[in-house]
């Protein structure tokens, strides 16, 4: 069959138009609206791709591959292979690397080897971007680190020896501020201790931990900040520390990791707490759980004679015992907050154990009688003085003196208010 010229194709096709009375060519219709000026049309280049590569991949133009992320494309020029292979030397994230490589690793529709030959996809591209990726990232990590290096070298140091030592680290961990363009200089050891006791830190039994902290500023450290000295620590001999390694699986947010870790910093407060029986909270807490122990075996305990004996005695065998129970009493509200019968099983195990100490609280009344003081009341002096003196001292008194006894009776009431008064006087 002979081919069909193109000319003549065209003739046949007016020819056929005109016999079904259809106009020939394209009619506009004319609209009453007042023509628009045109908008400057900017010269941007399209990267024109066919139908299923703007159903995988949104329609990229030049304009936003290059002028968006300029800082990330200092090396799409030593790229001479494929166009699909230098726009994806621009792509920014890891994660869009990813996700760039995974859907162009399988063919938008069919099998591999339906799409040999072709000028889109071909297993020797996706090879080709993901050479072309690496050596992508790998270059600018290169330059990255340089350039860190170079601006880091320009910052000012502000100290040279250990605050804590006071002397010149031998495993020196570097804090950077890139606001105030300055250098702090720690010891390795001491700066792990301090994020230690920070993220550990309380208020008797309630657990406030506080983010590290740079010790010369006293300022909370940023993100980056607690990463660089994370990655620092590591290089050196450091024993490490839980807290430190549970607040960097938290992603370094304070509120996380003491959501994450409540049970265990609760607990962490109270041991720390009851190791001074003196202290206040301590105290209080065993007094109460003394007191319940005896309630719960109905027997009358007088609490003035422990609370005497804890604060003058605190280092007795006895109360060290009653300290232990009271501590793992209190753990047990704080492990099984939400397990009530777990909690109360625990409870009535534990209080078996009080049964010794019940019947021992004649050992505290003879502590508390042999070192309480002893308060005697002070009796006001009387002075005896004999009559005879005073009628001797006083001889108009004989005169005065009554007859009958009633009278006498009233006479010495006076004589001794008038005595009386001349003391005041």
């Amino acid at each position: 069959m002979t081919q069909e010229n193109p000319r003549e194709r065209h003739k046949r096709r007016i020819l056929k138009l005109r016999s079904l009375n259809k106009p020939i060519g394209h009619t506009k219709k004319k609209s009453n609206s007042p023509k628009r000026k045109k908008r400057k049309q900017r010269n941007v280049q399209m990267i024109v791709h066919p139908l299923w590569f703007i159903k995988y991949f949104k329609q990229l133009t030049e304009e936003k591959l290059f002028f968006k992320y300029q800082h990330f494309n200092i090396f799409t020029n030593l790229f001479t292979i494929e166009e699909e292979t230098v726009l994806s030397s621009c792509i920014p994230s890891v994660e869009q690397q990813n996700w760039f490589l995974q859907t162009w690793s399988n063919p938008p529709f069919g099998k591999a080897e339906d799409w040999s030959g072709s000028n889109f996809w071909s297993l020797e591209k996706v090879e080709q971007i993901e050479r072309a990726i690496f050596k992508t990232n790998r270059l600018r990590g290169i330059l990255r680190r340089f350039l860190n290096r170079w601006r880091i070298s320009r910052f000012q140091k502000v100290n040279e020896e250990d605050l804590f030592t006071c002397e010149i680290p031998k495993y020196p961990v570097q804090v950077v501020d890139w606001s105030s363009k300055s250098i702090w200089v720690f010891e390795a050891h001491s700066l792990m201790r301090d994020i230690t006791n920070r993220l550990l830190h309380h208020d008797g039994l309630f657990e406030v931990p506080l983010a590290p902290r740079n010790p010369y500023t006293n300022l909370p450290l940023t993100a980056s900040q607690t990463i660089s000295v994370w990655s620092q620590l590591m290089r050196y001999p450091v024993p490490g520390s839980l807290p430190f390694t549970a607040y960097r699986a938290s992603r370094m947010n304070l509120n996380n990791f003491r959501f994450e870790h409540r049970i265990y910093l609760a607990i962490h407060a109270l041991r720390k707490t009851f190791e001074d029986i003196t202290f206040y909270e301590t105290k209080e807490k065993m007094l109460d759980f003394i007191e319940l122990a005896f309630e719960r075996q109905g027997i009358d305990v007088n609490m003035d004679e422990y609370e005497f004996v804890i604060n003058r005695f605190p280092n007795t065998e006895q109360l060290q015992k009653w300290k232990h129970l009271c501590e793992k009493y209190h753990e047990f509200e704080i492990k099984y907050a939400d397990f009530d019968t777990a909690r109360a099983k625990a409870h009535d195990k534990l209080f078996v154990q009080t049964y010794p100490l019940l019947h021992q609280q004649e050992e505290i009344k003879i502590i508390v009688r042999e070192n309480r003081p002893v308060l005697h009341t002070l009796q006001p002096t009387v002075q005896i003085i004999p009559f005879t003196e005073i009628l001797a001292e006083n001889p108009f008194l004989l005169t005065m003196m009554p007859q009958s006894n009633a009278d006498m009776h009233q006479f010495v009431q006076q004589l001794f208010s008038s005595l009386q008064f001349e003391n005041q006087i």
